[in-house]
């Protein structure tokens, strides 16, 4: 993964190439359960985050999708699905709207 983020550096796709690897971060805790995973994947969320904030097109519905991501990554369980499924919702929302539609067919897949 840390091969491919030096690759994307400075590439007007990154936010999609940081998208995908915060989303295998989420899915390989959730697999294994080692807690560097879901640290990578909220690395990767935080930098999503940042990029929305200095005006990058295109990062809401991923941002949001990270989100409900790390929501159902939640170890504690503090959580509840019907939350979690809003997020999920919400995130294909702003894909659709941003008309992301492979992004919103893996949201929906990751909801159901």
């Amino acid at each position: 993964l840390d091969s491919l983020v030096h690759c994307m550096e400075g590439h007007f796709n990154q936010q999609f190439a940081q998208l995908n690897i915060g989303l295998a971060g989420f899915a390989l805790y959730r697999h294994l359960g080692k807690r560097k995973y879901r640290a990578y994947g909220r690395r990767k969320l935080k930098f999503c985050k940042q990029l929305a904030e200095r005006g990058c097109i295109y990062t809401d519905g991923p941002v949001k999708f990270l989100e409900a991501e790390s929501m159902a990554s939640s170890s504690s369980g503090k959580f509840r699905r019907e939350e979690m499924e809003a997020a999920y919702l919400d995130a294909i929302e702003a894909l659709m709207k941003a008309s992301l539609k492979d992004l919103t067919g893996s949201a929906y897949e990751r909801l159901a």
